[in-house]
């Protein structure tokens, strides 16, 4: 299995798309999800049109000299999961 730092750093590198990353995890939730139940709510639009900014920022160099180290983008372009919906995010309820 591929870390998420890893995954990340291939998106800064331009050796893959944010957004193959998304649809990938996207793939897996769907293939996984009815058997596990695990997700509540998947935000696939949002998590594929923050790939395509992800993708933009890198196809205009944004991404290419950013360490890894930096908090902001450790993880940038790699997807994540909430661990609870009782967080919440902006505009959807909490289950």
């Amino acid at each position: 299995m591929t870390t998420a730092l890893t995954l990340a750093a291939q998106v800064r590198s331009g050796q893959r798309s944010a957004r193959e990353v998304v649809e990938e995890a996207l793939t897996a939730v769907a293939a996984g999800d009815t058997e596990l139940n695990a997700f509540l709510t998947v935000l696939g639009d949002e998590a594929r049109a923050q790939a395509d900014a992800v993708d933009a920022a890198a196809q205009a160099g944004g991404l290419a000299n950013v360490p890894s180290r930096t908090a902001r983008f450790a993880l940038h372009g790699s997807p994540g999961a909430g661990a609870s919906s009782d967080l919440g995010y902006a505009g959807y309820g909490t289950d």
